[in-house]
C-alpha cells in the first residue's frame, strides 16, 4: 500500500508505506526487500506513522504564550535538553530553516507559517511530517503528524509539560 501524506495540499516526503492504521501490514507482509524511498530527497524513511493532538491550559498570556513558541532564545530554554543549530532564528518567519537535535537524532525545522496563534513547522529526518501550534487567553494545542522511529505522542506530552512549566513557573 502506497501513501502520499500531504499538509494543505502540499506532499510531505513523497511516498512511503505506512501501518498506522493497518497492524497488519509490514514491509515483510508486502515481501520488499527494503524500504521505499522518498521521491523528494531519495532518503529512506523509516518508522511508523503517528499523530498526536494535545491542548492544555497554561496558565500565561496569549503574548507570553507567543513570544515562547516563536523566540529562539526563549524556545532554546524550556525544549531543553534538545539542542539547536546556531541558524535558529532570533524571531521566528516563514521560510527559515534550522536543525535540532535530540540526543542523536537530528530534525530539521523549515517554518512554514507564523501568525499572530498559529505557528506550522515542516518536519524532516528524524521526523517526516508537521508541527503545529495554536494558542489562545490560557491555552496551547500542538498537532503533530508524521512518520518517526521516536514515540512521538511521549514526546509531545514531554515539551507540552516543559512549556507549561516554563510560563507557570518562572521561566526556569
Amino acid at each position: 500500500m502506497q501513501t502520499i501524506i500531504t499538509c494543505r495540499g502540499l506532499p510531505l516526503r513523497g511516498l512511503f508505506i505506512f501501518s498506522a492504521y493497518s497492524p497488519s501490514l509490514s514491509y515483510s507482509s508486502l515481501k520488499l526487500d527494503k524500504p521505499t524511498v522518498s521521491i523528494f530527497d531519495r532518503t529512506p524513511m523509516f518508522g511508523s506513522f503517528q499523530t498526536s493532538k494535545l491542548r492544555i491550559e497554561i496558565n500565561a498570556s496569549e503574548a507570553a504564550l507567543r513570544d515562547a513558541l516563536t523566540q529562539g532564545s526563549q524556545i532554546k530554554q524550556w525544549l531543553w535538553p534538545q539542542t539547536f543549530s546556531d541558524d535558529l532564528p532570533t524571531t521566528l518567519e516563514p521560510g527559515a530553516v534550522f536543525t535540532s537535535w535530540l540526543g542523536p537524532v537530528e530534525i530539521q525545522h523549515h517554518i512554514d507559517v507564523v501568525d499572530s496563534n498559529t505557528l506550522r513547522f515542516i518536519l524532516s529526518k528524524g521526523v517526516d511530517g508537521f508541527q503545529e501550534w495554536s494558542w489562545g487567553e490560557q491555552w496551547v494545542q500542538s498537532r503533530l503528524e508524521g512518520v518517526s522511529l521516536l514515540p512521538l505522542n511521549a514526546g509531545q506530552s514531554l515539551t507540552l509539560l516543559r512549556l507549561k512549566t516554563f510560563l507557570e513557573w518562572g521561566k526556569s
